[in-house]
């Protein structure tokens, strides 16, 4: 995959527009840090992912980018990684209304380029796009939600079977991010109807039942309850395996349950169970 990075040899601001994706560009840029990329139909997309032997070819390319130990680590860091590209700028469009965004898993392309480490970029592919995708303009946060979650909650059941990685790590992680995108948003002086409707989006996530995510636990209120019971700081339920990459240096993440079980382990093989 590495050798074959399909991204679009075309006039990117002409074809942005033509999708009506010009002004959310600009916004998202400034406002997430988050580049909106444009790759070819031949990219291999979200949607590939559903696929074992697809999903097996991704985690194991992502693997080797971030020098994960096993396809178990590298399947928990995926979506630690994608949430922030390809979640942040739904969320910001539903928390601001300032840009309308298409959704389409098969529009979402996986593929980095050769000189990636951990870009901000959201690649969309223009082939895949179509007036019938679904959209971000008019719709409900919960709408919007609801279409991503079970979009996601598919992939994920492949994704677990596929690394090895328990489904209920692989959306803790997202919901951390999704948390720490409202975190990030609290800080940006928002006028008081912003930071209403973040309590509001914040409390319909932790109300959400468990089996919508097809766990026994709700992640988002696991880590909202853990952040009251430790003065702002989110804890998690289980490692997500970061300390084990080379740029980690063996050391745990502040809100990772080993750190206080283990403070001064270096090395431990990925657990799945």
């Amino acid at each position: 995959m590495r050798s074959h990075i399909s991204v679009l040899n075309i006039d990117t601001e002409l074809e942005l527009e033509n999708l009506g994706l010009s002004r959310a560009k600009q916004v998202l840029a400034y406002q997430l840090n988050i580049q909106i990329q444009l790759h070819t139909h031949t990219a291999l997309s979200f949607a590939d992912l559903l696929e074992p032997e697809q999903c097996f070819i991704v985690l194991t390319e992502f693997s080797k980018r971030i020098q994960a130990i096993n396809l178990t680590c590298a399947g928990s860091m995926f979506m630690k990684y994608w949430a922030v590209p390809l979640l942040f700028p739904y969320l910001y469009a539903r928390l601001t209304e300032q840009v309308h965004l298409p959704w389409e898993l098969s529009a979402f392309s996986v593929q980095m380029t050769p000189t990636w480490y951990w870009d901000r970029h959201l690649n969309l592919k223009p082939a895949c796009l179509s007036a019938d995708s679904f959209n971000t303009e008019n719709q409900t946060y919960e709408a919007i939600i609801s279409k991503i979650f079970d979009d996601l909650n598919q992939i994920f059941e492949v994704m677990s079977k596929v690394g090895k990685v328990q489904k209920f790590l692989i959306w803790e992680n997202t919901a951390l991010r999704i948390l720490q995108f409202y975190d990030l948003m609290e800080r940006k002086n928002l006028p008081q109807v912003g930071l209403i409707k973040i309590q509001q989006q914040r409390q319909f996530l932790s109300n959400l039942a468990a089996a919508s995510f097809g766990l026994k636990q709700n992640p988002f209120l696991l880590l909202e309850q853990s952040r009251k019971e430790n003065a702002g700081s989110y804890q998690r339920k289980k490692c997500c395996f970061y300390f084990q990459l080379p740029e980690a240096q063996h050391e745990y993440c502040s809100s990772c349950p080993l750190a206080k079980k283990y403070p001064k382990r270096e090395v431990s093989a990925c657990q799945t169970d």
